[in-house]
């Protein structure tokens, strides 16, 4: 089982909340890095019915949701098409338009480069090229790129994993 470090460094307990959908102190629902976070838990701890019940709750509101939400709910798209390839188009045209739904709401740099570079990736898959680490290169995350290797979207999932619980944490802290 693969975890998500947590800011307390619980990452059970952390994936637990996010697979029960139980608030804590810690992890209050009107945290946006919160609520992006258990996007990505979902599928690494739910069946497929149920992770893709909890991403169907979050689609309905992506035009409104923070980019963390929306680049969250790309990766997990991602990750469901390895688990239910019959799906795969359409998860991967659900998850380009998260990204597409999240540029007009970036505020800050990382998160610009790290939406260009999905949907450099997810325009590929669509239009069934291979995603090579040059997408990195192209999306400004050259140094990103240089320690990929053959997979950039794991190297770009788990930046933005980390990037994006660091937000939660500070959220958190504030």
């Amino acid at each position: 089982m693969r975890s998500v470090l947590t800011p307390s460094g619980h990452p059970d307990r952390f994936d637990e909340l996010l697979a029960s959908g139980r608030p804590s102190p810690r992890s209050s629902r009107s945290n946006p890095s919160f609520r992006a976070l258990s996007l990505t838990s979902a599928v690494e701890h739910l069946a497929v019915a149920e992770a893709d019940q909890h991403l169907q709750q979050t689609y309905v509101g992506l035009v409104a949701a923070e980019p963390e939400i929306c680049l969250m709910y790309a990766f997990a798209e991602i990750k469901l098409t390895e688990q239910s390839p019959a799906t795969r188009q359409d998860r991967l045209k659900r998850a380009l338009f998260a990204v597409n739904a999240a540029f007009p709401k970036v505020r800050s740099d990382w998160m610009l480069r790290h939406l260009r570079a999905m949907q450099k990736f997810l325009e590929a898959l669509l239009a069934k090229r291979k995603a090579d680490p040059d997408l990195l290169y192209r999306a400004g995350l050259s140094w990103l790129a240089a320690t990929s290797g053959r997979n950039p979207i794991d190297a770009l999932r788990t930046e933005a994993i980390a990037r994006v619980g660091a937000m939660a944490g500070e959220h958190v802290a504030g």
